[in-house]
């Protein structure tokens, strides 16, 4: 406080500085967007040297010698512009546009004859766009703009019902079997000449009796010319099962072939690679039989028959669905075109669309529906439909054919499984707890004591919820399948929720998002989260827990941001934040405040607590703006006469004096001691003494006083001014103050002295020099005691 008052002396002796002459202001920005351009105009009242650059999301743009305006209007946000940020410092005006895009390419274009400089900012049509880019806050949407607003995107369909969740929700089972490829009744084979098609081999062949036809080519080698014969024992040994020396047994691929020959052991290479679990090479020695015209000859339904069977084979349902529908299919094979359609409705999840065609082939025991492939898929199919006690019956069956324990069980868990959705809960209960004990390491045992923890949590045993909860732990670390461990996962979080453990609940759910960040069940845990975050997290505040509650809100931050929230909690978390030290994350909390509240009368209630936070970090343009925001929102809001006066401190912080001289200059404005303390100030630091004088006036109307160094500067100015008489009070009050005695008993000299009163005079230059503690201020007592010795 020495120092400024040794300032506030040598302002006074050497006299008021001269006003610098006129520099260019900055007095308009507007902008005009076209289509895929925008144009921003900075009006000045002169053209200044200027710099622009362009860093990603931010254009800067720097102007030598300038100052602002006092009524400067800026452009608004909107869907291209997110913040304009302005930073005034001696001898230089930087501009800072936010832009919610990265732009093309920027252009600035001086213009002399009108004083402004044009930025043409080009967009790509498609550029990047990115929710929100820090300012001086880092990690928050900036308010302003409706793009980006949080937005519902965190839904579930189980949300008000979770409880469902346990009886809705199921991993589907997967059985894997084999498909086995159809081999229908091909058109009778024919040799090449009239001799050969009169051989009982080939009346044998066409009757079915392959056995019988072999044993008639084994015992008359060369009755059939070569490649009739290999083709026939071929087929013969196709059908009776012997795949490998079938396949031996075909003519080479690149043989000459008779046409209709040519295309029949094509079909049968093809039909005995499959057969063999080579899909793909089948593929490819099927394709010419599936283009024009061998299509359309007599082995073409039989080949694209087998190329749908194919793609169900490698996992291309919608693909054999085409194959199926292109053509309409011969009598012998309609059926079992019709199976396999129902077979790709099961697989395309359409299983009650299936369902009737299932039910016919079942009732007509239509031998390939037996298969067990073609059982497991209608049993799917008859679930999905509702017809449980038909899904029971099938999977019952299913389980016998399988040869594999594994399998068995699954299909055993699945026939349990329809039992439970008839209501027969007893008897589904019974295998499931066999599953469970005699294969606790298998698929079909985790399921089953999934089930049963279903169960007992439909059953509501709330006593039980903590072993619940554990049973599903449990599945949940030591399950052989991810989807398994994940449902279980996820549903050990919904148990404690749903009895009100939500801390638990919470923390479950945070480690189940980093475990399956990429599962199925991820919406629903975002979505539950969503649900239980705002009372957890306002609890923990009330409850005095600041930390816990900080921490929560930081894993789960980039989910608060984008759900459906109940944001009641965050005026709550900013004092949080506050208690913390966590400055940043209080503003970026009230900011979020103003974005979602925009519009609304909370909206209000949130600008005072931002701005004192951002003046006490020394945002002083953030403050000044959003005071100003505010009042100009709400210019009748209660917290008016704070954020003035808090408006008026920021810029006089920033350094911003014409503005704030603008601003006290508007009708209307209160005063109290902080707002006179600083006007006095601003007054004094643009060297208008009659500002400091009128401030201090207009606060002693109010029956009020200034504090001590508001106080000295009025002195000051009264005394700078000649009112000698009217500051003299002023410094006597003063001697009372141990910051500003020593400097009031000089100034108390010297107007004694300059009245003529020597000897008080005298006394008081006396004191400074024997009890002051300034170097400065006693030498100048001193020299004033030689002037008067002098009687000078």
């Amino acid at each position: 406080m020495r120092i400024g008052a040794l300032l506030i002396m040598l302002l006074l002796l050497t006299g008021l500085g001269q006003v610098e002459a006129a520099t260019p202001q900055l007095q308009r920005m507007t902008k005009k967007d076209e289509l895929a351009v925008s144009r921003i105009r900075l009006q000045c009242s002169a053209l200044p040297e200027f710099r622009v650059e362009t860093n990603g999301q931010r254009i800067d743009v720097l102007l030598m010698g300038t100052s602002l305006a006092p009524n400067l209007s800026l452009p608004p946000e909107d869907d291209k512009i997110v913040r304009v940020l302005l930073a005034n410092k001696p001898g230089e005006l930087l501009i800072s546009i936010l832009v919610h895009r990265i732009p093309h390419r920027v252009v600035a274009t001086p213009k002399t004859a009108l004083s402004e400089i044009e930025l043409e900012i080009t967009w790509q049509e498609r550029g990047p766009r990115r929710p929100a880019i820090a300012r001086q806050l880092s990690g928050q949407p900036l308010p302003g703009s409706e793009a980006w607003r949080a937005t519902p995107r965190q839904t579930s369909a189980y949300t008000g019902r979770w409880r469902d969740f346990f009886s809705d929700f199921e991993v589907p089972v997967e059985i894997r079997i084999p498909l086995r490829y159809s081999f229908p009744v091909l058109p009778p084979p024919r040799g090449e000449n009239a001799t050969e098609n009169r051989q009982p081999a080939l009346r044998l062949a066409a009757a079915g009796h392959w056995q019988a036809a072999m044993a008639w080519l084994e015992a008359r080698p060369g009755a059939l010319s070569q490649n009739l014969e290999r083709t026939l024992r071929a087929e013969a040994l196709l059908r009776l099962g012997q795949v490998r020396r079938g396949l031996s047994a075909l003519p080479p691929a690149g043989a000459d072939l008779h046409p209709e020959l040519l295309q029949r052991s094509a079909y049968l290479r093809g039909l005995a690679q499959a057969t063999l679990q080579q899909p793909y090479q089948a593929r490819i020695t099927l394709t010419p039989l599936l283009a024009a015209p061998a299509a359309q000859g007599p082995m073409g339904p039989a080949a694209r028959l087998l190329a749908a069977e194919l793609m169900l084979t490698i996992g291309k349902p919608e693909a054999a669905g085409k194959l199926l529908a292109e053509h309409p299919w011969p009598t012998p094979l309609r059926n079992i075109a019709a199976l396999r359609q129902a077979e790709i409705h099961t697989r395309l999840g359409r299983g009650p669309q299936a369902a009737p065609a299932f039910r016919q082939f079942l009732d007509r025991d239509f031998h390939p529906a037996r298969h067990p492939a073609s059982r497991l898929r209608a049993a799917q199919s008859l679930f999905a439909a509702g017809d449980f006690a038909a899904a029971e019956q099938l999977f019952s069956q299913l389980a016998e054919q399988l040869p594999q324990p594994g399998d068995q069980n699954k299909a055993r868990f699945s026939a349990a499984l329809a039992a439970y959705r008839q209501g027969k809960h007893q008897d589904a209960m019974l295998i499931w707890e066999e599953l469970q004990s005699d294969a606790a390491v298998s698929e079909a045992g985790f399921r089953a004591g999934g089930k049963i923890l279903d169960h007992r949590m439909l059953q509501d045993e709330a006593e039980a919820r903590q072993e619940i909860a554990d049973g599903y732990g449990h599945i949940a670390r030591r399950a052989p399948l991810r989807s398994l461990r994940e449902e279980a996962a996820f549903k050990q979080a919904l148990v404690h929720y749903l009895h009100g453990e939500q801390s638990q609940a919470a923390e479950l759910l945070s480690a189940f998002r980093r475990n399956f960040s990429a599962g199925p069940l991820r919406p629903e845990a975002d979505a539950l989260l969503v649900e239980l975050l705002p009372p957890l997290i306002g609890q923990l505040i009330a409850a005095g827990d600041d930390r816990k509650a900080a921490a929560l809100v930081e894993i789960n931050r980039h989910l608060l941001l984008n759900g459906t929230m109940n944001w009641a909690f965050l005026p709550d978390l900013a004092g949080a934040f506050v208690r913390l030290g966590l400055w940043d994350k209080a503003c970026n909390s009230y900011l979020f405040l103003l974005d979602q509240q925009r519009g609304r009368d909370t909206e209000q209630h949130y600008y005072l607590p931002l701005v004192q936070l951002l003046y006490d970090r020394a945002q002083y343009d953030m403050a000044a703006e959003f005071a100003g925001r505010y009042r100009q929102r709400f210019p009748r809001g209660e917290d008016r006469f704070d954020l003035y006066r808090l408006q008026l401190a920021a810029l006089q912080r920033a350094g911003r004096l014409d503005d704030a001289d603008a601003l006290m200059k508007q009708p209307g404005q209160p005063t109290d001691q902080e707002i006179a303390q600083v006007a006095t100030h601003i007054g004094w630091q643009r060297q208008d003494l009659s500002q400091v004088i009128r401030e201090a006036e207009r606060l002693d109307k109010t029956g009020q006083a200034l504090p001590a160094q508001g106080m000295l500067l009025q002195a000051e100015a009264l005394y700078g001014t000649g009112q000698t008489q009217r500051a003299l009070p002023l410094y006597e009050q003063l001697l009372n103050d141990t910051t500003h005695r020593e400097q009031a008993l000089f100034r108390c000299g010297q107007i004694k002295l300059a009245l003529g009163d020597r000897r008080a005079a005298r006394e008081f230059f006396q004191q400074l020099v024997d009890k002051g503690t300034n170097a400065r201020w006693r030498r100048l007592a001193q020299d004033a005691l030689a002037e008067s010795a002098a009687g000078r």
